[in-house]
């Protein structure tokens, strides 16, 4: 049926790949340069936005299951206490 509805709409066709060095900066250029408003300006940086990419460890995912509130269930119903318990061999995948 899927496949049906994905002929019909066209989807799936395309798989768009953005490139990995793709920043906030190279969009604000694009549409800057596409603009018909002539008193466009750059907007500012935000404080909040940062240039880096951290990349997750082991520690750091195992650190963040470990450390969970008791209330902390999500809407698929697993508890916290087995996220804590299995954290490790989450953490490892």
């Amino acid at each position: 049926m899927w496949n049906l509805v994905r002929s019909v709409t066209g989807k799936g066709k395309h798989k768009h790949v953005l490139p990995k060095d793709l920043t906030v900066n190279h969009l604000n250029q694009y549409f800057s340069a596409i603009s018909t408003y002539s008193d466009y300006k750059i907007p500012p940086v935000k404080h909040t936005a940062s240039q880096v990419i951290e990349e997750f460890t082991e520690w750091h995912i195992f650190r963040m299951l470990d450390t969970l509130h008791p209330t902390a269930m999500g809407l698929d119903g697993i508890p916290e206490w087995f996220i804590r318990i299995a954290a490790a061999a989450f953490a490892s995948l």
